[in-house]
């Protein structure tokens, strides 16, 4: 996906503005999470897409189940 897109699929779930995902997608590109690469639009500027990287998949899958075991954690607290 490009990075206006990306920004508009978070932002249907929680609410979100640009100036917070790009410096997040710089970093984690930085990182080696993603690559980018450009296309020229027919609809304006070129766009920059980004790709998730093998060791992107990976932080993913462990974060994910880091998420979950804290999720599952807080609905024991709280009685859910």
């Amino acid at each position: 996906m490009y990075g206006y897109e990306i920004v508009q699929n978070i932002s249907k779930v929680i609410e979100v503005n640009e100036g917070t995902i790009y410096p997040i997608l710089r970093r984690l590109t930085k990182e080696g999470y993603f690559e980018t690469y450009i296309l020229e639009s027919n609809e304006g500027p070129a766009r920059k897409y980004y790709k998730i990287t093998p060791e992107g998949i990976e932080i993913h899958i462990s974060f994910r189940s880091y998420l979950q075991s804290v999720n599952f954690t807080l609905q024991i607290i709280l009685g859910g």
